[in-house]
């Protein structure tokens, strides 16, 4: 059995595009968690990240 872990932060505002890129591509997302960007937001992302 072969496993991948792996982090990938993304805007929260964009999550299910990313999240439907990765399930057509056969990956699983097992677990997220969404909590306010640290950077203050930047132009276009969003007050939000998920991890």
């Amino acid at each position: 059995m072969r496993g991948i872990i792996r982090a990938f932060m993304v805007p929260a505002r964009l999550f299910d595009k990313y999240r439907s890129e990765c399930e057509n591509n056969g990956f699983t997302i097992d677990s997220t968690c969404t909590y306010k960007d640290l950077r203050g937001g930047q132009n276009g992302t969003g007050p939000e990240q998920t991890l």
